[in-house]
């Protein structure tokens, strides 16, 4: 997997658990 595409995974995991 690319670095950019664990970027978004990460920053769509961090907005989902603010979104708690």
């Amino acid at each position: 997997m690319s670095r950019v595409k664990m970027g978004e995974m990460n920053y769509l995991n961090d907005l989902d658990l603010r979104g708690k």
